[in-house]
């Protein structure tokens, strides 16, 4: 099986195009104008999570000052915000709930009695 001379000039004319498609490539990346995707998605995946973990903490750390500004019981007010941010997580991201936290169970109130002795 022989090989054309006009199939050998057109493989060598697209070997040359894409040597140089590789070396703008390498050009454009020393430039910065492109990134390697590897690298990028670990970084957005990273700040997704660094994100969510923030989202999802902020319940905790402002349930209590808001549980005393609206004069609730502080753990229904978590419980609400819980739910509420995962709800919101969950919509963003279009992939089902995250799960739920351990319930939170209310303070037992003690009774104050004092046995007579």
């Amino acid at each position: 099986m022989a090989v054309e001379p006009q199939q050998v000039a057109k493989l060598r004319a697209d070997a040359a195009m894409l040597r140089a498609q590789k070396a703008r490539l390498r050009e454009q990346l020393a430039a910065g104008h492109l990134v390697r995707r590897d690298a990028s998605n670990r970084a957005m995946f990273n700040e997704a999570r660094r994100v969510r973990d923030a989202i999802l903490s902020a319940p905790a750390r402002y349930g209590a000052e808001l549980a005393a500004e609206l004069d609730c019981e502080p753990w229904r007010l978590l419980q609400a915000l819980n739910r509420a941010v995962r709800q919101t997580l969950a919509l963003a991201c279009e992939q089902g709930p995250f799960p739920e936290p351990p319930a939170i169970i209310a303070p037992v109130k003690r009774s104050r009695r004092r046995v007579k002795s």
